[in-house]
């Protein structure tokens, strides 16, 4: 596998609760253990998703590739956003949830039945 570069390891604090550091050591053994190369050694720790908008504006999309949580609920409502525009990997389950296409999303679309 080919080194990734990850920009945004995001830990939700009102997700995390007291597991905030103990998350943030499973991104990064998540990171080294999947061979991403992570852009900043600075995990992004927000209070909640109120923060998302800031952060999905600011984070450089030549760059990055993937995003990586402790578990979906850190993301959820965000999935699909974020998704068209990255990997989401997370650690809780073990999952790639992997970049939707615009391709990707109209061959869906045409698989429906009646389509």
């Amino acid at each position: 596998m080919s080194r990734r570069t990850v920009a945004a390891t995001i830990v939700r604090r009102d997700c995390s609760g007291d597991e905030v550091a103990t998350h943030q050591r499973e991104l990064r053994a998540l990171a080294e253990e999947q061979q991403f190369l992570l852009a900043s050694e600075d995990m992004l720790v927000v209070d909640s998703d109120r923060e998302f908008p800031l952060l999905m504006a600011t984070l450089p999309l030549n760059e990055v590739n993937a995003i990586l949580v402790p578990h979906l609920r850190h993301v959820i409502g965000w999935l699909d956003l974020m998704r068209s525009k990255f990997e989401v990997w997370t650690v809780h389950p073990l999952r790639c949830w992997a970049q939707k296409t615009a391709s990707s999303e109209s061959q869906s679309l045409s698989s429906e039945p009646g389509r």
